[in-house]
């Protein structure tokens, strides 16, 4: 998908792409995970967009955003120890 496609789709899906993700990182069981990628193909499927959602879920952009995010929440979780841990 290219960038415009992409701000096409509905945000709420690539929200609950994402989300997903992130909870596989927190340690959500993979029932919850499945659950709210089922949400986000009822999104996409509400608006026309199924075809697009393999290729979302596997989008350099969103893995990238989902990968800054996780980057950012090592890096905080490492700054909150450091500090406790003194």
């Amino acid at each position: 998908l290219g960038r415009a496609e992409l701000l096409g789709l509905p945000h709420a899906a690539i929200i609950l792409i994402i989300a997903a993700a992130l909870g596989k990182y927190a340690g959500a069981s993979k029932s919850e995970c499945d659950n709210i990628m089922e949400r986000a193909q009822v999104l996409l499927r509400a608006f026309e967009c199924s075809e697009h959602y393999s290729t979302v879920v596997s989008n350099p952009s969103i893995a990238g955003l989902v990968q800054r995010i996780l980057d950012g929440l090592k890096e905080e979780s490492s700054g909150v120890k450091a500090v406790t841990d003194q």
